[in-house]
């Protein structure tokens, strides 16, 4: 293969920056910086040579030497889907144990709230509580008519004050 794989290297890498790192080996003739759905950087990238004895040349050179403080190991790419691919160990990589776990623990949160979601549907005494509650309802069945009673009664004590003041005034 003339691909390499060049692994840890700083989060501030470029494309630019690493092709001309590497060009120092032989001709680059692409480079794949690899970053998560997301965006995110993960440290890792693909160098194409022109030829496979440029690639062996710059995984000897390269290997185990540094990039600003990071030590970069360089190992010739091999084709995707190859048994000689050593299992995954990312979250991001499909087929890792951490990707299941992770994938695992988002399926058992979904299913919390369906089950979450399908009690609320069926929690018949919890709509009744929030009926009686949100509503005014009056707790006696005369509420409404002694209330009134009460306004008249005050009414009639008010008169009956203005009525004596106005009798004391004469």
């Amino acid at each position: 293969m003339s691909r390499v794989i060049v692994k840890n290297l700083p989060k501030n890498i470029t494309q630019d920056r690493l092709s001309k790192h590497f060009s120092s080996q032989g001709t680059v003739t692409d480079v794949k910086l690899m970053k998560t759905k997301e965006g995110v950087f993960r440290k890792f990238a693909f160098v194409g040579f022109q030829d496979e004895e440029q690639s062996h040349g710059a995984v000897k050179y390269f290997n185990k030497t540094f990039i600003d403080s990071s030590k970069i190991v360089v190992e010739v790419a091999l084709p995707f889907g190859d048994d000689g691919i050593s299992r995954p160990w990312s979250k991001y990589s499909e087929g890792s144990s951490a990707n299941r776990q992770g994938l695992a623990e988002k399926k058992t949160k979904r299913q919390e709230k369906e089950e979450d979601s399908e009690e609320e549907e069926v929690d018949e005494e919890f709509e009744e509580f929030l009926d009686l509650h949100s509503k005014k309802r009056s707790i006696w069945g005369n509420d409404e008519v002694t209330a009134k009673k009460a306004r008249v009664a005050d009414n009639q004590v008010k008169k009956k004050k203005k009525k004596k003041k106005k009798k004391k005034k004469k």
